[in-house]
């Protein structure tokens, strides 16, 4: 017999699975956004999960098969069930007069639908494994929240030495924030704010009160436009009353001072559509208080730790300004994001810690790098059907052929989709399902924007770079092989590549190398050879509003109903 751990991400948005097995290998790892085509994945009914997990499953068990399966959520404070420890280790008890429910949009009714979906899970969840698996009186394991993020965040870290683990998320099951070490495999907690302050509830306010929407994952936006914004002194200050960190936890302001800013920033003068300029200046003062708390919350726990190696988990660490911001400063020899750092990472978080405690060796911080491309593949029925059915398609005989016809289009400013093996797993597309362009064309973006994405023109494009050619091109450059930070270009080279530098100067670097993508990194080298760039543009196949792509069926709906003008999947290349 062996074991297989099944690992569920069970909140109420970005729903996922994660599968690893004995050795401590993960096997697959999918948010369930793609498959279903709903981005976020908020409100998707656990049925709509069990269906797609029969699926998933039966992919991967075998008669000899036994299965251990967890959750990402460890118990409802709305009840005040407060636990000594768990099976984590954990003290989960609340301090004394604390206040466990938060306020504001990350409040009681996150409880309450938590607390919904959670019980349909621990009704249906065992149930549905055992039908497939033919395993019965299957235990579902609850895991803490932050301790899911911290160990997902763990899994995929290839640093080698001891590291301070910093989780600021929306909330956990008490409070959005906590830090852990990571030394020789294990985790343990040096510090936990108690709330109800949240960064990420701060983000979401903010998202809403310009007229975007939360709730579709619009803090991205967010993000986008402070770059355009200036600063503006009583903005800043009104924003800067809603969360301070005091004392190692995150504080809210009172409810007066709370809903007279709603009230004040509900005008239309502040909302995009409205007032454009208004809005990027709420968005950059945003920013920058976001970046401020977050140092002060990285520098306490270094003074109180001392560890020369950060990594970042939680929906926060999505935030790739600040990430870039906290790289340059040097305040750490190295800054670590995972490819997956919010809710949707927790599944590969739970499978780890299911592994962690049945086996004897530790699968969370061992030095190696840990591929991303974890999700599903195309299917080749589909594909052959659209070969035979598409007149103008290409077939390459191999790599290299592939790689120098598709550098050809790109050199020539034509706009590439691009799909190889399994699909990423995390919010990034990392050049497995990827929009490609031309980076020296200068109104590449805009064009992108316009005639693909169909979103604002403020969004930027990362730029995938080949990883040796880093420090030509960057100032402070370090590897970031999931794209996890907007670093600084260097000045003088922003006007050979106009098509992926920001506003703010900055660009969301994905570094590639032949060990982290052996064909992008390929194709690459093809376009350098071609332009003398290291560099393409690289987007999310997809349009504004929803997910990745997920099937060849996707792939060509977007393929035709945009501007695309290449479509690559494997080794086929389609034209128009």
């Amino acid at each position: 017999m062996h074991k297989l751990f099944l690992g569920v991400a069970a909140t109420v948005h970005d729903p996922a699975v994660a599968i690893m097995d004995e050795s401590g290998e993960l096997l697959f790892a999918e948010a369930l956004e793609r498959p279903m085509q709903h981005k976020i994945g908020w409100d998707l009914s656990p049925v709509g999960m069990f269906s797609y997990l029969e699926n998933v499953l039966k992919r991967f068990h075998t008669p000899d098969t036994t299965w251990q399966v967890g959750v990402s959520w460890r118990f409802d404070a709305k009840k005040g069930i407060h636990e000594s420890s768990n099976s984590s280790g954990i003290n989960l008890s609340l301090p004394p007069n604390s206040k466990a429910i938060p306020d504001g949009l990350w409040g009681q009714w996150l409880y309450e639908m938590q607390a919904q979906y959670l019980e349909r899970l621990d009704r249906l969840l065992p149930f549905t494994v055992s039908a497939i698996t033919q395993q019965p009186n299957l235990k579902l394991e609850r895991f803490d929240h932050h301790l899911t993020h911290a160990a997902n965040a763990c899994y995929f870290y290839h640093g080698s030495e001891p590291a301070l683990v910093l989780i600021v998320d929306g909330e956990g099951e008490i409070g959005s924030l906590s830090c852990y070490e990571l030394s020789d495999g294990q985790l343990s907690r040096v510090g936990r704010s108690w709330g109800p302050g949240s960064l990420g509830g701060l983000y979401g306010t903010i998202t809403n009160v310009i007229g975007f929407d939360l709730r579709k994952g619009e803090e991205w936006k967010v993000m986008g436009l402070s770059a355009y914004g200036e600063f503006d002194d009583a903005v800043y200050h009104d924003i800067k009353q809603l969360v301070s960190f005091k004392n190692g936890s995150l504080v809210a302001c009172d409810d007066n001072k709370r809903n007279e800013f709603l009230r004040k920033y509900s005008a239309a003068k502040y909302q995009y559509d409205e007032q454009p300029q208004n809005a990027a200046n709420v968005a950059y003062a945003a920013q920058k208080v976001f970046e401020e708390i977050m140092m002060e919350v990285v520098s306490h726990f270094q003074s109180k730790t001392g560890h020369r190696h950060l990594i970042l988990g939680g929906g926060c660490a999505l935030n790739s300004r600040f990430n870039g911001l906290l790289s340059e400063s040097q305040l750490f020899e190295s800054v670590f994001v995972s490819p997956a750092p919010g809710d949707d990472g927790n599944a590969v978080g739970v499978a780890a810690l299911l592994h962690n405690k049945a086996m004897t060796s530790s699968c969370l911080g061992n030095g190696r790098f840990t591929s991303p491309y974890l999700g599903s593949t195309f299917s080749p029925k589909t594909l052959e059907r659209f070969v035979q059915q598409h007149g103008n398609v290409f077939l390459a005989e191999n790599d290299s052929e592939l790689c120098d016809q598709v550098a050809k289009e790109l050199a020539d400013g034509k706009l590439v989709a691009w799909v190889q093996g399994r699909s990423e797993f995390g919010p990034r597309a990392l050049g497995n399902r990827s929009i490609l362009a031309n980076p020296s064309v200068r109104n590449t973006k805009d064009i992108i924007n316009s005639k693909i994405k169909f979103r604002e023109g403020y969004r930027p494009f990362a730029p995938a770079i080949m990883n040796e050619y880093g420090d030509e091109w960057f100032e402070h450059y370090q590897e970031w092989p999931y794209m996890g930070a907007a670093i600084t270009w260097k000045q003088e080279k922003c006007e050979q590549v106009p098509g992926v530098v920001h506003a703010d100067r900055t660009g969301r670097v994905q570094s590639v190398s032949l060990g982290t993508n052996p064909l992008f990194y390929k194709l690459l080298s093809a376009f350098k050879q071609q332009t003398g760039i290291p560099i393409l543009l690289n987007t999310s196949l997809n349009v504004m509003g929803k997910p990745i792509v997920n099937s060849v069926e996707d792939a060509v709906a977007v393929f035709f109903t945009s501007g695309l003008d290449v479509l690559v999947i494997d080794n086929y290349v389609f034209k128009k």
